[in-house]
């Protein structure tokens, strides 16, 4: 086999690969959700929970949200209106590429536990849509 093919086939293998594995929000949804973090960052940063605007940074490449910033992730859904003072996720999330009626509502439903504080409510809700996005993408 030529080197040209042999290149070639290499970078065919390592495009499906690196397909296959994509662990990323797409770009638009990830853009759009990064303006609904941007909106409120400093506010929620002010409130002390320990995360850095390097935290959030990083958070943002992948949206893999470490469990330190579940208090930051409240604070962002309640100064954006993204949740009631009854703890229940609002259309305004609607507002949100990747967001759908579906997804906000399946994932309401699976975090709906009595016993679960603000912050882990809204961090089991997040993981929920990140998962369900990344697994439509």
């Amino acid at each position: 086999m030529s080197s040209t093919k042999l290149a070639l086939n290499s970078i065919v293998i390592l495009f499906f690969v690196s397909t296959a594995v994509s662990d990323t929000v797409p770009h638009p949804i990830s853009n759009s959700w990064k303006k609904a973090i941007n909106h409120v960052k400093m506010a929620c940063l002010a409130e002390g929970d320990g995360t850095t605007p390097h935290d959030v940074a990083e958070m943002v490449k992948t949206w893999n949200i470490p469990e330190s910033m579940k208090c930051f992730m409240d604070c962002v859904y309640k100064k954006n209106h993204f949740v009631d003072k009854n703890g229940h996720f609002t259309d305004e999330l609607l507002d949100y590429k990747g967001m759908t009626r579906e997804n906000i509502q399946g994932c309401e439903d699976a975090v709906q536990t009595s016993n679960k504080d603000s912050c882990d409510r809204v961090y089991d809700f997040c993981k929920c849509i990140v998962k369900d996005i990344k697994d439509k993408h």
